[in-house]
Parts: C-alpha cells; sequence; structure tokens
C-alpha cells in the first residue's frame, strides 16, 4: 500500500520555508540593487527628457504664435500700405485724366478758333472777290451800254443779254 504522508503535505516544513524566505529576500535584495534603482534611474532621465521635449514644444508654439501675430501685424499693414497706394495710384491717374481732358479741351478750342478765323478770312476774301467781279461785271455792263446808245427797252434787251451770258459762264 501506499503510505502517504498526509501532516506532512498539509504543513510546511518551517527550514524549507526559512530558506525559501531568505533566497527571497536577497533575490529582493539584488533586485533592487541592480535592476529597480537602474530602472529608476533610466526612468527619471526618460521622464526628464519627455519634459525637456514638452518645454521645448510649449516654447515653440510660444514662439509660433508670437510670429504668427507679427505676421498677421505685418500683413495688416501690407494691406493698409498696398491700399493706400492703389488708392494715391487712383487719385494720380483720375488728375492725370483731368489735365490730359482739359489739355485736349484747350487744343480743340484753339484749332476752332483757328479755322473760325481761316474761314472768317476766307469769307471776307471769297466776298472781296465776288465785290472785285460785281463790280467788274457793272463796269462791263455799262460799259456795252454806252457802247450800244440805245433806248430803255433797248438797255432791259442788253441787261438780258449780259445776265444769260453770266449764267452761261458759271
Amino acid at each position: 500500500m501506499l503510505n502517504f504522508d498526509v501532516q506532512g503535505s498539509l504543513f510546511p516544513n518551517p527550514l524549507t520555508m526559512f530558506i525559501q524566505l531568505c533566497v527571497t529576500f536577497v533575490l529582493f535584495y539584488f533586485i533592487k540593487k541592480f535592476l529597480w534603482v537602474p530602472a529608476q534611474n533610466i526612468m527619471a532621465k526618460r521622464s526628464a527628457k519627455m519634459q525637456a521635449s514638452l518645454d521645448e514644444a510649449d516654447k515653440a508654439r510660444d514662439e509660433a504664435l508670437q510670429q504668427l501675430s507679427e505676421a498677421k501685424a505685418e500683413l495688416s499693414k501690407a494691406y493698409a500700405s498696398s491700399s493706400d497706394i492703389v488708392n494715391g495710384a487712383k487719385q494720380e491717374a483720375t488728375q492725370l485724366k483731368e489735365q490730359i481732358l482739359a489739355e485736349a479741351k484747350r487744343e480743340s478750342q484753339a484749332r476752332r478758333e483757328e479755322v473760325e478765323r481761316l474761314i472768317e478770312l476766307n469769307r471776307r476774301e471769297v466776298e472781296s472777290q465776288l465785290h472785285d467781279e460785281i463790280v467788274n461785271v457793272a463796269m462791263a455792263a455799262a460799259a456795252k451800254l454806252m457802247n450800244e446808245k440805245a433806248t430803255s427797252s433797248d438797255d432791259n434787251a442788253a441787261i438780258d443779254r449780259f445776265v444769260g451770258e453770266l449764267e452761261k459762264k458759271s
């Protein structure tokens, strides 16, 4: 049959328990000395490095926000400046247009007056020529009438012939 020690199986051996406790304490000691402290140092360094990265990121974000606000301010200044330039150019163009129109008006008025003066001069010249022609015609008619020495009906007939001749020539 089997001999089974129930009492030894239910209650642990105190010596084995003491040795296991000692080995566990020694194991915890070595783990703490060689693993736990270096692991904590590594974690602390990593934590410090992460904190430094976060601080740098915050600083970079603050700088970016500051540069953004400066860029917005410069953009608004540039917009205002360009707006002023465009308005100035519009005003200058308007003034130039008015000057050109005034100059064109003055030129056209001067040309108009010159043309009117030339027309008046030509009209007077034509009138003078017409007057001279009328005088010449009258003199020729008078000379013809004097040469013919006729009655008044003869004078009227001669004048009609003379006017007919003139109409043919014109």
